[in-house]
């Protein structure tokens, strides 16, 4: 998931979408926003005017996360016209030398015939905006490798035509950067992700792309991920709002914990080639997620009702007010609460000691819950059912 490094600090990581400027469907973009603080993707600022969102996505342009930034925003290494240039100058050599080496097998390769053949498999990266890497299509286009189309969906921008091989090249080579420029972590709702965009390999990525490697090197599954995802999927989340969502944003310390958490569960789970197998092992994992968070979350109302179901519910209440009193660090004493009559006005005839010792035990019970690892969850499922959890 990335947002544990190797010595299982926290680190409040953010995502970047690949290999899309749009985002095309909110669901899985709220589904991202419950992991990561923000999700970033790769538009320049010469775009980002001109971006036509529809209209359930443009409001996590415009609310506000963590760190006064976007909940869907763009990565700092393309805030100047520039940036994007700079990035893709190696892919602008390697092309170059090709070109010059044996020119028409290269066009032979990318160009705008074996493009449309090629389109009919890969068709996501088989066009570009002129925006992303300006001298680096233009080149493209001064070779006979690209060409001007016209795009309805954002008519205002330039858009280019080319071998969806070399557009993968491109975005690849845009998206290890930005990843490694921002410490984000690349997310994508392709089924695999290829294994150099993964590791952040830039040279591999341009060796593999215009060279002769094959397309089946993709990386092993994230099992945090997965995990996440599929705990996610037991929880209320149909009432959440963009507001809650930048409110989640802004609670990175319990979103890491609960991160941290899964990850010291997926560690225990072998490496496997088998997505059958594998979900074997994540759907059982996530039953026992499940029981300790709703374990956990009963707090102390439930502790005293199963510790003294005798009494009825008056005391129970009573008990549980003074247990989350005590819990409280702002709150007084135990001997004060008990002292003023509170506890024993409401069950008379037990013993001061076993009281005592039951609220301590509630309290204990309360603070467990307020520092579980899955705390998280318990504000996923408050802003999931549609209450505020303003930060």
């Amino acid at each position: 998931m990335g947002t544990v490094n190797g010595g299982g600090r926290i680190i409040d990581q953010d995502a970047l979408y690949y290999p899309y400027m749009h985002i095309r469907d909110v669901e899985w973009l709220k589904r991202n926003l419950l992991l990561f603080p923000h999700v970033a993707r790769i538009a320049p600022p010469t775009a980002a005017g001109s971006i036509r969102d529809a209209p359930e996505i443009r409001p996590f342009v415009e609310s506000m996360g963590g760190r006064d930034r976007p909940l869907l925003r763009v990565p700092h290494i393309f805030d100047h016209e520039k940036a994007s240039d700079s990035l893709v100058y190696p892919l602008v050599g390697a092309l170059d030398a090709e070109l010059t080496a044996n020119g028409d097998a290269v066009r032979t390769r990318f160009g705008k015939a074996a493009a449309e053949e090629a389109m009919r498999t890969n068709p996501a990266t088989a066009r570009l905006y002129l925006c992303k890497a300006p001298y680096l299509l233009q080149f493209l286009e001064r070779n006979g490798l690209a060409w001007r189309l016209r795009y309805e969906q954002d008519p205002d921008l330039d858009v280019v035509g080319l071998h969806p091989r070399l557009g993968e090249a491109i975005m690849m080579i845009l998206a290890i950067s930005a990843a490694k420029s921002d410490g984000l972590e690349v997310v994508t709702d392709n089924i695999h992700i290829h294994r150099t965009l993964a590791e952040r390999d830039l040279n591999g990525a341009v060796r593999h792309w215009i060279g002769d490697g094959g397309r089946d090197e993709v990386a092993p599954p994230r099992v945090g991920r997965k995990l996440a995802l599929a705990v996610f999927e037991h929880i209320t989340t149909g009432e959440l709002t963009v507001d809650n969502l930048a409110a989640l944003s802004k609670n990175w310390e319990a979103r890491g914990e609960f991160l941290a958490k899964l990850r010291e569960v997926a560690d225990g789970i072998p490496e496997m080639t088998d997505e059958g197998e594998l979900r074997t092992y994540v759907n059982d994992r996530v039953s026992d997620i499940l029981k300790e968070w709703r374990r956990n979350k009963g707090g102390a109302g439930s502790f005293m009702r199963r510790l003294f179901p005798e009494v009825g519910e008056s005391f129970a209440d009573t008990a549980k007010n003074v247990i989350e009193k005590l819990a409280d660090p702002a709150a007084g004493g135990l001997t004060g609460l008990v002292a003023g009559g509170s506890l024993l006005s409401a069950a008379a005839g037990f013993a001061v000691g076993v009281v005592t010792q039951a609220i301590k035990a509630g309290a204990a019970t309360i603070l467990d819950r307020r520092t579980s690892p899955y705390r998280y969850l318990s504000l996923v499922e408050r802003a999931g059912l549609g209450y505020s959890i303003a930060h």
